[in-house]
């Protein structure tokens, strides 16, 4: 990822979350940013 700005990240975790949900699946996770 080329922008490392906490809204990015947030904004990939919530993307994944509701592709998550839409196959079904329990949208919980965990994003580790070093």
């Amino acid at each position: 990822m080329p922008d490392s700005s906490a809204a990015t990240y947030m904004q990939f975790a919530l993307d994944e979350a509701r592709a998550a949900g839409a196959r079904g699946e329990v949208p919980v996770g965990a994003l580790i940013v070093n």
